[in-house]
């Protein structure tokens, strides 16, 4: 009666049954092939070593055990691999692995296996070697009886006690290794074909399932899906949101595989439908494709009911691409060209970086090994579905059992499961009775139970590709973002040590499971009475495995559940190791879709949640994978648009503003529109609200696009106007994006004009919180380049206050004072005041730290205050130079030159520069050594450094003799004109010793030089002038000169203002003119004409 209880009627169940006895006549024939093996296929091999590497290594004894007759191939490894080969016998001296010439003997599984690791990127020739000269491999390792088509241990069954190989214990185990279902069986085609024609005879209603499943056999409907997943798996290659993407998103539509490969009930699959795909393309045309054994359509999609409507939309395909060819004019321009190079799934890609360590890559083939959505609730298993699948695979895998009691024993077993969806999320579905596998369940959830004493185990035994598909999930890499709950260490607590609280939560999270409404809400409500935010409480919710149930609740229809459940995950979702397990379980899609339910109580506590668990970096890619960040934007309209519904807009900015820490979902952000939105809800006058609202404008005011959108909607005055009210945090973010924002000269004078720089100088405070310090002296450093703001902050006295905070230990404070320190320093009250207020002696200190961008802002600021003699005398004193100069061997190039640049003011305002630099042993060498850097900035700075000490002759006669004629003449065909001006500048000043002119004539020097007098930058033409003058000492030079056409440009410069450029500009054109004279004098028979004393 049991069996008409779930089956209907007894004639169905009649039907059922012999339908399946069907199924056991076909699996009876089935088995591992290797003689129809393709071998020509990387896919179907590389499953093959990974089999037989997870064989060897669970059965180590029998994998030594001799062959029946050896393996005989001529071997396609290379010398080298050769030649690590070394034959092996066993105790009793039986040869294992001998190798001759190029033939190689393998005499048992564990050699075989040693051979095909060696080969590594050559394993698919030596596996091809290998059949083509042993026919039937199963023949060579158990015996001739053993090299037919049936399954191994059923053809041991079958022989005589002395016919039966001493590797039984292998031969069930190889069975489930079957590759049947990649390669047509002729043999169970034919045998199926008299099944079906046996069974038309049966003409009853009831019967139509039994006929169905018969012409549809399962033989075609696996090849069928296999070719539906192979076109997937290859299409999701071109899946993502890269500009170089095809499609947005594709994928199954369910995670749910049946045991025959499918991702339908079997009531759908008798109907030929093999699964229904999600297809999201660039033309933002999203639908619902079935997968048909007779092709691909479109359908409408799940109902308002969220059942799915399979009503056919359009023509039939015979393949994915071709559907997506019709439906989408973009992926079919583009999908010729496409790169179908393997790379991770979606979910699974390498975002924005990250992140430091070495991630693990899982190809599309392991494919059960990769993490996919969830399945729909229009496809949840309920009870009868689990039993009726549960039965379907028991019945096909267990054919010795009858069939009465396996339909007892599944109904018994699938009434008290836990649900079967959660096996696609890597999580162990245990037996109720077996406290062995329950525990372990239980310490693998918590992450005591680790793989490594397996890899002890089997780590002689696999290769490094198998062993890796063994470790289970892959981590996840971003390519512009670092994150530092990555490689958090989970520390445990011993069992004695634990608290009655954690055996409490522990019993409640049971109840959690007990399918009554009213029960799950009460144990969710008895949680929130303990501090879920504790370790503890944290440790007992994840080891009695109460994650996995909080996150299935989310899929449920009752709001009750949901409700108690977020609140649970929104307290525990603070924990490192919570939040990484719940990207590990996908838990984002639930999260997601609960954003657009109706309920705005709901929705606020999703979207904390996921600000919570969008500080792990895998949970931001899927909360843009899923479409969050669309959904969150608009809940942000709510909020402006309805003032009594602020609380949803407040817990939305949370969320987009934890996971805007991805430059990918910065841009996702922006697309969406969230900038004007924003903009409203800055208005608002609500202090919760404007804490997340400034921190999403700060985060994202990085982005340049983003400035120019804050600057276009006037936002910051609105920021400015933050900084006067009552909060700490808010003042803090508020900064930090004004910080931001004066990156653009607009906004500097914008801060100004709203008063924001007075309010900015009372916020400097070295008792203040670090986060509101670092805001407020950035916003100060970057509104200092604006002369104006630098002359209102000296009427201010910042400098004091700045000063003061120079012995603050955060190093991002002492950047950003250190570089508003450069800043005002270029006044010259505020740059005595540096020194008068005690600031010159911990700048210096800091020249030996060890951060480049503390170093570059501190180099500036001594530099800076170098400009005035007294404050020179001070750096001096405090070995200050000494420091400047040992950074110019400094391994980051911008320091080099920040270094570079502020040692020129220390030289040229020295009471003694000459000697101070020789008092650097090496100095002159190195600073020379630096013209051959590949740094512009470098570059530039280190030539304006050489034109300081050349105006030192001894100093100058050093650097000549280190070569530095030919080294600034091979820079001077150079395009910038800060090099440029520098360099014009070092070549005049090292023209005054010896034969330096002249060189500089023979090094083709001259004539690039000439060329500078066209730039469109004055100081540039005024510093070649200079450099033209000492050149054309020299006659040859002044024909070089001449020819380049310097005559009208240097006439140009002799109407400057500068004395000094209208001055070295006159001379050169009288030195040519000079030169001139003289070859017309010689010309015309006058006395001769000595240039040399002449010329000036």
């Amino acid at each position: 009666y049991l069996h008409i209880e779930i089956y209907g009627n007894w004639e169905t169940y009649q039907s059922l049954n012999k339908t399946l006895q069907l199924w056991e006549s076909e699996l009876s024939i089935m088995g591992l092939r290797l003689s129809r093996l393709d071998a020509n296929d990387p896919d179907t091999v590389n499953r093959l070593i990974s089999d037989l590497s997870i064989i060897c290594a669970t059965h180590p004894e029998e994998s030594e055990i001799p062959f029946a007759t050896p393996l005989h191939w001529n071997t396609q490894l290379s010398e080298d691999k050769i030649s690590k080969l070394n034959s092996r016998t066993n105790s009793a001296g039986i040869t294992l692995l001998s190798i001759t010439d190029r033939s190689i003997t393998v005499n048992c599984l564990n050699s075989l296996n040693h051979v095909f690791s060696l080969a590594s990127d050559e394993v698919l020739l030596e596996i091809q070697a290998l059949l083509s000269e042993n026919i039937n491999p199963f023949a060579n390792v158990f015996g001739e009886q053993y090299g037919g088509q049936t399954k191994l241990s059923v053809v041991n069954d079958d022989l005589n006690e002395g016919e039966k190989t001493n590797l039984q214990s292998l031969l069930a185990e190889m069975d489930k290794f079957d590759i049947d279902d990649m390669v047509e069986g002729t043999e169970a085609n034919e045998e199926l074909s008299l099944s079906t024609s046996q069974f038309k005879n049966d003409q009853t209603s009831d019967n139509n399932f039994s006929e169905t499943a018969l012409i549809h056999s399962q033989h075609a409907l696996k090849r069928a899906m296999s070719r539906a997943e192979s076109e997937v798996n290859k299409l999701k290659r071109v899946t993502g949101i890269e500009e170089d993407d095809l499609l947005e998103e594709l994928d199954w539509e369910t995670s749910i595989t049946f045991c025959n490969g499918l991702r339908v009930p079997p009531w759908q699959q008798n109907e030929g439908i093999l699964g229904f795909i999600i297809a999201n393309t660039k033309d933002n045309n999203r639908m619902y494709i079935m997968a048909h054994l007779n092709g691909f359509w479109q359908v409408k999609g799940p109902d308002e009911q969220h059942h799915m409507d399979s009503t056919q939309i359009g023509n039939s395909y015979s393949s994915l691409n071709d559907l997506l060819r019709a439906k989408s004019p973009y992926f079919d321009e583009h999908i010729d060209s496409a790169n179908f190079s393997r790379k991770r799934p979606v979910i699974e890609e390498e975002d924005d970086s990250s992140i430091a360590s070495t991630k693990n890559t899982i190809s599309t083939d392991t494919k059960d090994m990769v993490q996919r959505r969830t399945s729909r609730s229009w496809l949840q298993e309920d009870t009868s579905d689990n039993i009726q699948s549960a039965l379907l695979y028991h019945i096909i895998m267990m054919p010795e059992e009858p069939i009465a009691k396996r339909i007892q024993n599944e109904i018994q077993k699938s009434i008290i499961s836990l649900n079967k969806r959660w096996t696609t999320l890597g999580l162990d579905i245990e037996d109720p009775e077996d406290d062995r596998s329950r525990e372990n369940a239980r310490m693998a959830r918590s992450g005591i139970l680790t793989s490594r004493r397996m890899s002890q185990a089997a780590s002689a035994f696999l290769p490094s590709q198998a062993f890796q598909m063994l470790r289970g999930t892959a981590d996840f890499s971003e390519s512009d973002e670092s994150d530092e709950d990555e490689d958090v260490e989970e520390r445990r607590i011993r069992q004695a040590d634990l608290p009655p609280e954690y055996w409490s939560i522990q019993k409640l999270v049971r109840y959690l499971s007990g399918g009554n409404v009213t029960a799950t809400v009460i144990a969710l409500s008895s949680l929130r009475d303990h501090d879920l935010t504790t370790e503890i409480a944290q440790f007992a919710i994840r080891d009695a495995g109460g994650l996995d149930l909080l996150v299935n609740l989310l899929d449920t229809d009752e709001d009750k559940c949901k409700f108690g459940a977020l609140q649970v995950l929104k307290d525990i979702s603070l924990h490192a190791q919570v939040k990484k397990a719940i990207a590990d379980m996908n838990g984002m899609r639930p999260l997601v879709s609960i954003l657009e339910n109706q309920n705005d109580r709901l929705r606020c506590l999703a979207a904390v949640t996921i600000s919570h668990c969008s500080k792990f970096s895998k949970n931001r890619r899927m909360f843009r994978f899923y479409g969050g960040i669309p959904k969150a934007v608009e809940l942000l309209k709510i909020g402006s648009e309805d003032s009594n519904r602020l609380d949803v807009a407040r817990c939305s900015a949370l969320a987009l503003w934890s996971c805007s820490i991805s430059t990918k979902n910065k841009e996702h952000i922006l697309k969406a529109g969230a900038v004007p939105v924003l903009a409203e809800l800055l208005t608002k006058d609500d202090i919760e609200l404007l804490v997340p609202v400034v921190g999403l404008l700060e985060e994202c005011a990085s982005s340049a696009e983003y400035r120019n959108l804050i600057r276009k909607h006037n936002l910051t005055p609105y920021l400015v106007a933050n900084l006067f009210k009552d909060n700490k945090i808010l003042q803090a973010h508020s900064a930090m994006a004004i910080f931001k924002c004066a990156e653009d000269p607009s906004t500097r004078r914008i801060v100004r004009e709203c008063g924001g720089l007075e309010p900015l100088v009372k916020l400097l405070n070295p008792n203040a919180d670090m986060l509101l310090l670092e805001g407020v002296t950035g916003a100060i450093w970057k509104t200092a380049f604006d002369s104006d703001n630098v002359n209102e902050y000296s009427r201010l006295k910042v400098v004091e206050q700045l000063v003061a905070l120079l012995k603050t230990p955060s190093e991002s404070v002492l950047m950003n004072v250190a570089g508003a320190l450069g800043q005002l320093a270029t006044n010259p009250d505020s740059c005595r005041l540096v020194r008068t207020s005690g600031g010159v002696e911990p700048l210096v200190n800091l020249l030996t730290g060890t951060n480049p961008q503390l170093l570059i802002n501190v180099t500036k600021a001594v530099g800076c205050t170098a400009q005035l003699k007294d404050n020179i005398d001070a750096i001096d004193k405090l070995d200050g130079v000494r420091l400047l100069w040992s950074l110019l061997k400094h391994n980051n190039a911008k320091v080099q030159a920040s270094a570079a640049w502020a040692i020129c003011p220390c030289i040229k305002n020295a009471r003694d520069a000459g000697e101070l630099v020789r008092s650097f042993v090496g100095g002159l060498e190195l600073v020379v050594g630096l013209l051959k850097s590949t740094n512009t900035d470098v570059l530039a700075g280190v030539c304006a450094l050489i034109a300081q000490i050349a105006k030192d002759e001894e100093n100058l006669a050093v650097i000549t003799d280190h070569g530095v004629v030919p080294m600034l003449s091979k820079l001077v065909r150079t395009q910038d004109d800060t090099l440029r001006e520098n360099m014009a500048q070092a070549i005049a000043n090292c023209c005054a010793w010896g034969n330096n002119r002249v060189a500089f004539g023979k090094e083709g020097a001259v004539a690039p030089l000439a060329k500078y007098l066209r730039s469109t930058v004055a100081a540039v033409r005024h510093a070649t002038a200079m450099a033209l003058h000492q050149l054309s000492r020299d006659p040859h030079n002044c024909v070089t000169m001449h020819k380049s056409g310097v005559v009208q440009p240097l006439l140009d410069l002799v109407g400057v203002c500068d004395n000094e450029v209208q001055e070295a500009a006159a001379r050169c054109l009288g030195n040519i003119r000079r030169l001139a004279l003289c070859n017309e004098m010689n010309r015309y028979g006058y006395v001769s004409c000595n240039y040399h004393r002449s010329n000036s």
